[in-house]
């Protein structure tokens, strides 16, 4: 159960770096700061999940929750639903 969160970790981290390139090229094309703002949002958030997905702080369900909201509220709507997945796994491996 371990690697089935640790891979929607990474599919939301790696998901988020592809979206935060799609702000880089609208905050290139029309210099705004609309777009800056977004994308230093969802890169360090991305690359926060890539960097600590190994680490034993994701196995708790109220974890991935509160990282499930701040997706969804902050960041993108598909990064949200992987990590609402992951937190469906993570009920799943506390239940155990």
């Amino acid at each position: 159960m371990e690697r089935k969160i640790q891979f929607w970790l990474r599919l939301t981290g790696w998901a988020g770096l592809l979206s935060g390139s799609a702000y880089l090229m609208l905050f290139q094309a029309y210099k705004s700061l609309i777009f800056a703002v977004p994308l230093l949002i969802v890169v360090i958030f991305s690359v926060y999940l890539l960097t600590t997905a190994k680490e034993k702080m994701w196995l708790n369900p109220r974890k991935l929750l509160s990282t499930c909201i701040f997706a969804f509220i902050f960041v993108s709507l598909i990064q949200g639903l992987f990590m609402a997945i992951a937190y469906y796994y993570g009920r799943k491996n506390a239940n155990q």
